[in-house]
């Protein structure tokens, strides 16, 4: 299978980015998706507190999801295209809007600066 994140690759150029810099953008991404999608899936987590920089993301999401997320769907399930030949991907999170009652593929992000790839 080819994961949708593979196929994105050589639209995430890291090579010019300071490793360290990348080293702990991942560990905060890895604490603020932990904890949003446990605000998805109806979880009372406690944040890891050499993390506490994440507390803004995980806010910022926990409002918008109040607001906007009528139910969850699914969290982090795999789904496999048999159409394009494996092609698989974890989605953060698959939910239905409030307003619209429209399915939403929520995607969290913890950028820095914004990413053409997003779109």
């Amino acid at each position: 299978m080819i994961s949708v994140t593979r196929v994105l690759r050589p639209y995430f150029p890291s090579d010019d980015i300071d490793p360290e810099v990348l080293h702990y953008a991942s560990l905060r991404g890895k604490e603020v998706h932990r904890l949003c999608t446990g605000i998805a899936e109806g979880k009372f987590l406690v944040p890891n507190l050499a993390q506490e920089t994440v507390a803004g993301y995980v806010q910022s999401f926990k409002t918008w999801f109040d607001k906007y997320v009528d139910r969850v769907i699914f969290v982090e399930k795999e789904l496999v295209s048999k159409k394009y030949r494996g092609l698989c991907g974890h989605p953060d999170i698959v939910a239905v809007t409030k307003f619209d009652n429209a399915l939403a593929v929520i995607d969290i992000k913890t950028p820095i600066a914004y990413r053409r790839s997003w779109a």
